[in-house]
Protein backbone atom coordinates (compact mmCIF):
# COMPACT_ATOMS: atom_id res chain seq x y z
CA UNK A 1 0.00 0.00 0.00
CA UNK A 2 0.88 3.33 -0.73
CA UNK A 3 1.44 6.13 1.37
CA UNK A 4 -2.00 8.76 1.35
CA UNK A 5 -1.20 12.14 0.16
CA UNK A 6 -3.91 13.22 2.51
CA UNK A 7 -1.98 13.01 6.09
CA UNK A 8 -5.13 13.84 7.93
CA UNK A 9 -8.28 11.60 6.75
CA UNK A 10 -10.91 13.77 5.38
CA UNK A 11 -14.55 12.03 4.77
CA UNK A 12 -17.37 12.57 2.43
CA UNK A 13 -20.71 12.72 2.68
CA UNK A 14 -21.37 12.62 -1.23
CA UNK A 15 -19.84 10.85 -3.82
CA UNK A 16 -20.75 10.69 -7.35
CA UNK A 17 -18.57 9.27 -10.24
CA UNK A 18 -18.76 11.50 -12.95
CA UNK A 19 -17.78 10.04 -15.86
CA UNK A 20 -17.54 6.27 -16.53
CA UNK A 21 -15.12 6.41 -19.21
CA UNK A 22 -11.95 7.56 -19.63
CA UNK A 23 -10.91 10.01 -17.66
CA UNK A 24 -12.08 8.82 -14.10
CA UNK A 25 -13.75 11.83 -12.72
CA UNK A 26 -15.56 12.28 -9.01
CA UNK A 27 -17.55 15.30 -7.51
CA UNK A 28 -18.21 14.68 -3.47
CA UNK A 29 -19.35 16.82 -0.65
CA UNK A 30 -17.16 16.42 3.24
CA UNK A 31 -18.83 16.40 6.12
CA UNK A 32 -17.50 19.73 6.85
CA UNK A 33 -19.45 21.21 3.54
CA UNK A 34 -16.73 21.68 1.06
CA UNK A 35 -16.84 20.42 -2.44
CA UNK A 36 -14.27 17.64 -3.91
CA UNK A 37 -12.77 16.98 -6.81
CA UNK A 38 -11.16 14.11 -8.53
CA UNK A 39 -9.55 13.41 -11.49
CA UNK A 40 -7.18 10.38 -13.38
CA UNK A 41 -6.02 10.79 -16.41
CA UNK A 42 -2.55 10.06 -18.26
CA UNK A 43 -1.75 8.29 -15.51
CA UNK A 44 -1.96 11.36 -12.48
CA UNK A 45 -4.75 11.21 -10.12
CA UNK A 46 -4.99 14.69 -9.27
CA UNK A 47 -7.91 16.21 -6.82
CA UNK A 48 -8.68 19.55 -4.81
CA UNK A 49 -10.98 20.80 -2.47
CA UNK A 50 -12.95 24.20 -2.20
CA UNK A 51 -16.05 26.02 -1.14
CA UNK A 52 -18.00 25.12 -4.78
CA UNK A 53 -17.11 22.87 -7.53
CA UNK A 54 -15.57 25.46 -9.45
CA UNK A 55 -12.91 25.95 -6.63
CA UNK A 56 -12.57 22.63 -6.88
CA UNK A 57 -11.78 21.61 -9.97
CA UNK A 58 -8.88 24.96 -9.51
CA UNK A 59 -7.39 23.05 -6.71
CA UNK A 60 -7.02 20.44 -8.45
CA UNK A 61 -5.12 21.92 -11.28
CA UNK A 62 -2.72 23.12 -8.64
CA UNK A 63 -2.34 19.54 -6.55
CA UNK A 64 0.73 17.97 -7.45
CA UNK A 65 -0.87 14.95 -8.49
CA UNK A 66 -0.16 11.30 -7.93
CA UNK A 67 1.94 9.18 -10.54
CA UNK A 68 -0.53 5.86 -10.45
CA UNK A 69 -0.30 4.67 -13.92
CA UNK A 70 1.46 4.52 -17.35
CA UNK A 71 0.78 7.43 -19.59
CA UNK A 72 -2.07 5.89 -21.35
CA UNK A 73 -4.03 4.69 -18.01
CA UNK A 74 -7.24 6.32 -17.22
CA UNK A 75 -9.00 4.18 -15.60
CA UNK A 76 -8.92 4.19 -11.68
CA UNK A 77 -11.98 2.11 -9.45
CA UNK A 78 -13.44 4.35 -6.77
CA UNK A 79 -12.19 2.18 -4.16
CA UNK A 80 -8.71 3.02 -4.98
CA UNK A 81 -9.11 6.35 -5.65
CA UNK A 82 -10.23 7.14 -2.03
CA UNK A 83 -7.73 4.45 -0.66
CA UNK A 84 -4.52 6.53 -2.48
CA UNK A 85 -5.84 9.97 -1.35
CA UNK A 86 -6.95 8.81 2.40
CA UNK A 87 -10.86 9.14 1.89
CA UNK A 88 -13.30 7.36 3.45
CA UNK A 89 -17.23 8.35 2.42
CA UNK A 90 -19.85 8.08 5.35
CA UNK A 91 -22.21 5.67 5.29
CA UNK A 92 -26.15 5.99 4.90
Amino acid sequence: MTTPLLTTRRTLTELHRTCSACPSQWEGTTDDGQRFYARYRWGWLTWGFGPTLDAAIDASIDSPGLQCGDDLDGEIGTYEMLEKLNLQVMER
